[in-house]
């Protein structure tokens, strides 16, 4: 009896010098990891940024090529998720939801592992010499948990091995997808005064391409029902973004004001003759904010204001949703 009472006090001694030394580990854990993806930042960006993609280079997607992924409305960009399911211990069950994104520059990801957790995860890009250079970066707080503050202790190692295999595998994939082709020229120049049909619109940023497309076909029958001539290709005016949600007033330059009415949501608008900075964008339409505040940023530089709202005008035929449009950002200024 005695043995037992002295073997328990030894236990209930080990348990309390772990409880103590537990009290003085991080609670706050962070891995990080670099590599060189040899492609460019743009290639690079949207296989991070649509979840789809992810199936080719996460490490974890490897690791269990049966587990169950369900995605939400949208699988790129920021508030777009994807929900997993999987049997082996490795990978376990949760959810990934991208937070922010800015694009070919920087995603934030966060990690909800259900009963093991949350974490943040973060991708800075930057271009460099012979492709982007790739930081992953992993966040997460064990709070007062002490079995999740020793665990801390090897995060490193374990996770940071796994980022490791996914920035070879990003590499790797990177080489095989097509390289996306991005040109942002700038000037000066002048625009005709046009005469315009249009319809309002509000969209999702997934959402615009899909919209825009129903206006102008629907537009493009209006005109032929009509008689109306169509004297250029279409074109949207943006308002600014709230809430993720873009509004704005697509269609069609026409060559002479309609002769009757036009349907009640159908809005005819005449704009003047004036002095404009245009950016001539070719490549994915997801990233022409960076368009737009290169375009912002030479209006400065030439000592001009800005004199109303942004046109955009779509040179390139097909799908909006094309990896390689051809975009005129047309911004009116004095």
């Amino acid at each position: 009896m005695k043995t037992l009472v002295a073997i328990l006090k030894i236990l209930f001694g080990v348990i309390l010098l772990i409880l103590v030394i537990t009290f003085f580990l991080p609670s706050k854990i962070h891995v990080e990891r670099t590599g060189l993806v040899k492609s460019s930042p743009e290639t690079t960006y949207q296989l991070i940024n649509n979840l789809e993609d992810w199936n080719k280079w996460s490490p974890w997607h490897r690791l269990d090529p049966n587990m169950k992924i369900t995605y939400g409305a949208s699988k790129e960009g920021k508030g777009s998720f994807y929900e997993w399911k999987s049997a082996d211990d490795q990978v376990g069950n949760g959810k990934l939801t991208i937070s922010e994104a800015k694009p070919v520059e920087y995603i934030k990801t966060e990690m909800n592992f259900m009963d093991n957790g949350t974490a943040t995860g973060e991708f800075f890009l930057r271009p460099v010499e012979g492709g982007t250079e790739v930081k992953w970066t992993m966040d997460s707080d064990m709070g007062m948990n002490p079995i999740g503050k020793i665990m801390g202790l090897f995060m490193d190692k374990w996770v940071g091995g796994d980022y490791e295999k996914g920035l070879h595998y990003l590499d790797s994939v990177s080489q095989l997808q097509k390289p996306a082709t991005t040109k942002m020229d700038l000037e000066l120049s002048r625009v005709e005064a046009m005469k315009l049909m249009l319809i309002k619109g509000t969209a999702t940023e997934a959402e615009i391409g899909k919209v825009l497309e129903g206006i102008f076909g629907k537009l493009g029958e209006l005109a032929v029902k009509e008689g109306l001539t169509i004297s250029g290709v279409p074109v949207a005016f943006y308002e600014d973004p709230a809430n993720g949600s873009y509004t704005f007033e697509a269609g069609f330059p026409i060559s002479s004001k309609p002769a009757k009415a036009l349907p009640a949501d159908v809005i005819y608008k005449e704009t003047p003759a004036s002095e404009a900075a245009v950016c001539h964008f070719t490549g994915d339409p997801k990233i022409t904010p960076e368009a737009y505040q290169k375009l912002i940023g030479y209006i400065k530089e030439k000592g001009k204001t800005m004199a109303g709202g942004p046109m955009e005008k779509y040179l390139s035929d097909g799908d909006q949703n094309s990896k390689d449009m051809v975009i005129d950002i047309i911004w009116p200024v004095q």
